[in-house]
């Protein structure tokens, strides 16, 4: 199955746990090339605000082949994790062009990304992690052999407009400027 999930902005408390819960399908079928991209995910405490993996750990799902582009999100002052990519199911998981800012009042929590006994073929490119509370940018239970990552930001003030206001565009001067990876079109 494929899907997208684009240009939304998810605020406060998610229900459940998580904004988005993308699960796989059970074995031989998967959910793949599915893209979530250009969305803004605003505070808010919950366990994770994007998760990708089985909905059921005794079943063999599968899901391949997804994109995190160019999403935003803002957990200052919040717990949780933005971004879990959980079980041997899900694999080629592609996260790109996203900025995470400040992330994770818990201890030991980290500031974007968690690798949870996953597959393996994942990508982490061109991101920004920002965090005042010094929480690593991504935690791989299987010591980094999860993914491969290249030409992230770590530890950098985006410098946003007015993010108080909600405003979450680059100002002039923006460590970010012209670092995210062209796509075609």
């Amino acid at each position: 199955s494929r899907s997208v999930i684009a240009d939304n902005r998810f605020r406060g408390e998610a229900s459940r746990g998580h904004h988005i819960k993308f699960v796989g399908l059970v074995a031989p079928r998967a959910s793949e090339f599915s893209v979530i991209a250009r969305n803004e995910f605003i505070a808010g405490d919950c366990a994770w605000s994007v998760g990708i993996g089985p909905q059921n750990q005794s079943q063999p799902e599968i899901v391949d082949h997804v994109l995190l582009d160019s999403n935003f999100w803002d957990a200052t002052g919040q717990t949780g994790i933005r971004a879990a990519i959980t079980s041997r199911g899900a694999s080629n998981v592609t996260v790109r062009n996203n900025v995470f800012l400040e992330n994770s009042l818990a201890l030991g929590a980290t500031n974007g990304i968690s690798f949870y006994n996953c597959g393996a073929g994942h990508v982490v490119e061109n991101n920004l992690f920002f965090s005042t509370r010094g929480r690593s940018a991504i935690s791989d239970t299987r010591g980094d052999a999860s993914y491969t990552a290249a030409g992230n930001l770590l530890d950098m003030d985006p410098e946003l407009v007015a993010p108080a206001a909600f405003d979450f565009h680059l100002a002039s001067g923006s460590p970010a400027i012209d670092r995210a990876l062209r796509i075609p079109e």
